[in-house]
């Protein structure tokens, strides 16, 4: 009882949108008859390299503060859409997976059908780059 509840309050995120939940919840079975779910998705450390470059890419001088300060890791996850298309999308977040925001900061698209085995070699070889600490160049 306990436990359905706290699910139901939400837990207590280190920013407002939970981007691993949600792709989480698109990855259950029964979401694979819609038009959009998530193939695979992946949690990984952000490197101190890369830390400093998204950072100073988002950096705003009005407030003296990056957009992604808070960001320690990185989550990227394959997606389908419209049963044919396929798009890789990779987020800065927190460890627990959550962000201030619900847009990617990079987005690979697929449109070709039958693609799939592309698609997974292309996200094992973006997890390589973000255990490299050379993902964001």
């Amino acid at each position: 009882m306990n436990k359905r509840l706290r699910k139901k309050m939400g837990l207590p995120w280190k920013q407002k949108h939970n981007v691993k939940l949600t792709t989480v919840r698109l990855s259950r079975k029964k979401h694979h008859n819609t038009t959009w779910y998530a193939l695979r998705y992946s949690l990984l450390p952000m490197g101190e390299r890369d830390y400093k470059l998204l950072n100073n890419e988002y950096w705003d001088e009005g407030m003296q503060v990056s957009e992604y300060s808070y960001a320690t890791h990185w989550f990227i996850a394959v997606y389908c859409f419209n049963k044919n298309g396929f798009r890789i999308l990779s987020f800065p977040c927190a460890s627990d997976g959550s962000s201030p925001t619900i847009s990617p900061v990079r987005i690979f698209d697929y449109d070709r059908p039958g693609c799939k085995v592309t698609v997974f070699k292309d996200f094992e070889k973006e997890k390589q780059q973000i255990l490299n600490d050379n993902y964001w160049d």
